[in-house]
């Protein structure tokens, strides 16, 4: 039976959801079906993978039958839980060819979604995450009736998946693209309590993605027959389980060993592998660089995926170069006073330290603190209410923008065009285009390019991950294994980058409604709307980007509003639930409602962990002079803007 057939049968007492689950189906079949797999796949791998997606589906049958029946919950959540063993089994598998299920209709977290690729419609939680909440609380305002919809829903996207992944057949390389995506979605979000969040079976759970991926490697007879690397990753993945096994304990399981000692090796010998088998690369612009056998080197990530890959990329040093000048110049302002790095300072992580930086001459206030611009290439949507989605956008609005910078587009042209110097560094930053002319656009590209420069990935941190064990003292690997698992930071604020970008498709930037108060003391709620104003759907109110946690010893004040002074201020706000403190409730907050019974201890090392992500990358990185210009009073503006 078809989605659409199943939608149809349904009572009218689920017509709720039938037109956006109608629709979104539809859609993405469409989409699904735009994806070109080509290529003769071993048989075994192909037999082995659409076995489990029968037992899944069987387990599904079981499920349904149980609710039906009246049977005890006890049954209802054994064959959920044998449900989710099959499904992990296959999560490399369905993640990969069919993400958008995935994500809205199989596994997604279970809150209201909507996001650009899916339209104008606000999409209801479906999926595992969704009956966990039936099966595992207190949830008795909930109908049999509902039940048993939610769980054809999730059957039927499986079918389908099923269907998908028999028509596409994955090529040897694709099937290693999906084993290591999933490696990076282990330590990233598996073990960080992204999904599984009530039963917190999550490390035991992990034993059964690694038994998906072996059955994918070893079912493929190219790698039986010369993969020389097969026999070490067996035994990697056999002492992976062993680990996990012997350490089932959510809110104690050692994270950072686990990744260093287990996934890390592991990631690096699925690389060799790839290569012992020369496999090519796959003609799609994926975030990850599979051909890079570090998780957590700057050459692991694509930086072509995070931005459009325009035809004038054959001189980007020359733009950063350039682009570094005009950050720094005031010469782009209305009153030729303030820069980008009035507000952008180096020395603050190209940040600020006030609550909220001043508007153009000084008339007020902006709305909201000044974000870290810190691996500011990493990202897929700008602002805190993300209403752009390139880095030269949000330049252009920063420019624009009448409280904030001023500018006339053709008056910052001109300014430019008085001065030699900018005429030389244009003329060699877009050289061999038929326009090498001072313009808009190249302003725009070359700022953006100099913020591609801006990475931040040498932390204490990052040293230790990448091998150097002594870079991290015992409270800073607590605080780590603290914040990815009871404190559930990690569940938000995502590995490696420590952002809001998902991996590791990295397409989908989070938005959360934590419920900022006004003041760490205040009794309000934080008056700004957020999201809302940008996408007018209910469920983004009080809803802004997850912002990166890179370098936060130099980013205070913290939020959006720039209320909170201290990280010790933030620790005690998500500790005691966001503004689930107060009277006023917000209808999606995101965070738990109830207090994360953090130690004083644990909140220490929590904090000790966040010093260790700090590296003052690009600290000293103004120039030291501005290029000059023919009219005088313009040469005495300042470096980096006067206020």
């Amino acid at each position: 039976m078809g989605i659409q057939k199943l939608l149809s049968s349904l009572s009218s007492k689920n017509k709720r959801l039938l037109c956006i689950a109608g629709i979104h189906f539809i859609a993405i079949e469409g989409i699904l079906l735009s994806f070109s797999f080509i290529g003769i796949q071993p048989q075994n791998a192909n037999v082995i993978i659409d076995t489990h997606f029968g037992k899944l589906i069987e387990n599904i049958d079981s499920l349904e039958k149980s609710v039906v029946e009246n049977r005890p919950i006890a049954q209802k959540q054994f064959y959920y839980t044998l449900s989710r063993k099959n499904y992990k089994y296959l999560e490399t598998v369905i993640e990969y060819v069919s993400p958008f299920f995935a994500k809205y209709y199989i596994n997604g977290p279970p809150i209201r979604k909507h996001d650009i690729e899916s339209g104008n419609k606000v999409i209801e939680p479906h999926g595992f995450q969704l009956l966990e909440t039936f099966f595992f609380t207190d949830n008795s305002s909930l109908s049999k009736e509902e039940m048993i919809y939610e769980i054809r829903i999730l059957r039927e996207t499986i079918v389908q998946t099923r269907k998908k992944y028999k028509s596409v057949i994955p090529r040897t390389e694709q099937y290693f693209d999906m084993i290591q995506m999933e490696l990076v979605r282990i330590i990233s979000l598996n073990i960080n309590g992204y999904d599984c969040a009530i039963t917190k079976e999550n490390i035991q759970e992990t034993t059964f993605i690694f038994d998906g991926l072996l059955g994918v490697l070893e079912g493929i007879e190219e790698v039986r027959a010369k993969g020389r690397s097969l026999p070490k990753i067996k035994n990697l993945i056999t002492d992976s389980k062993k680990y996990l096994s012997l350490n089932k304990e959510y809110d104690t399981f050692n994270r950072l060993y686990f990744i260093t000692n287990y996934v890390k090796p592991l990631y690096s010998f699925v690389q060799k592998l790839r290569d012992e088998l020369q496999l090519s690369s796959t003609p799609v612009n994926y975030a990850i660089n599979f051909n890079e056998n570090n998780l957590f080197d700057e050459t692991f990530f694509n930086r072509y995926f995070f931005s459009i890959n325009i035809s004038d990329s054959t001189n980007i040093l020359a733009q950063a170069e350039l682009g570094k000048n005009l950050f720094f110049d005031p010469i782009l302002s209305g009153n030729n006073k303030r820069a980008c790095a009035s507000c952008h300072k180096p020395e603050f992580a190209f940040s600020d330290t006030i609550n909220k930086n001043f508007e153009y001459n000084r008339s007020g206030f902006v709305k909201r603190n000044t974000p870290a611009l810190l691996n500011v290439m990493y990202q897929k949507s700008f602002f805190y209410d993300g209403r752009s989605l390139q880095l030269e956008d949000q330049v252009s609005d920063v420019l624009h923008a009448k409280n904030e910078m001023n500018s006339i587009p053709a008056e910052i042209v001109d300014k430019l065009r008085q001065s030699d110097e900018y005429k030389i560094l244009f003329k060699k930053a877009f050289k061999g285009k038929a326009d090498t002319a001072i313009t808009f656009y190249a302003v725009l590209k070359s700022i953006s390019e100099f913020e591609k420069t801006l990475v931040s990935l040498n932390s204490k941190f990052d040293k230790y991950i990448k091998g150097d064990k002594k870079a991290l003292n015992q409270n800073e690997i607590n605080g780590y294994n603290i914040f990815a698992g009871k404190a559930l930071c990690g569940s938000c604020h995502f590995l490696p980058l420590f952002n809001g970008l998902v991996p590791p498709i990295y397409n989908d930037n989070e938005f959360e409604v934590i419920g900022t108060l006004k003041d760490p003391n205040s009794n309000e709620l934080d008056p700004d709307s957020g999201r809302i104003l940008i996408t007018k759907k209910n469920i983004h109110a009080f809803s802004f980007k997850t912002p990166s946690i890179r370098n936060v010893e130099s980013t205070f004040p913290y939020m959006h509003n720039g209320a909170y002074r201290t990280l010790e201020q933030v620790i005690e706000f998500y500790n005691k639930g966001g503004s689930s403190v107060i009277k006023q409730k917000i209808e999606h907050q995101t965070l738990p409602f109830d207090s994360l019974q953090l130690s004083v201890k644990e909140k220490q090392d929590i904090k000790y962990f966040l010093l260790s992500l700090s590296d003052n990358a690009h600290k000293n990185i103004a120039p030291k002079k501005l290029p000059k210009i023919k009219d005088p009073i313009l040469n005495e503006r300042k470096i980096g803007g006067e206020y």
